[in-house]
């Protein structure tokens, strides 16, 4: 990208890189690790006309809410409730 001066790079952040997540210490920060290499990747190539962003998409059903269920309030009051929401389809 750079030798060729442009290009678009998306990287996948997440939940934990906008607020803290008590008991997710791991996910959080690799989620807001995602983040600020995208701030410093950015910086570091918008010269070459190559653009650098992150998306958080959001809740999605996957395996880990079976186990944040499972685990009730251990995994958090917050992070329960957003589970609980993205189970019924509202996330």
């Amino acid at each position: 990208m750079v030798r060729q001066r442009s290009g678009k790079i998306i990287n996948l952040s997440g939940g934990g890189a906008a607020y803290p997540k008590p008991m997710f210490s791991a996910y959080a920060c690799s989620k807001a690790s995602v983040v600020r290499l995208t701030e410093v990747l950015a910086e570091e190539v918008k010269e070459f006309n190559v653009q650098v962003n992150a998306i958080a998409p959001g809740p999605v059903k996957t395996r880990i809410q079976e186990r944040i269920l499972e685990a009730g309030e251990k995994a958090g009051l917050r992070t329960l409730k957003e589970v609980k929401e993205v189970i019924k389809g509202g996330g």
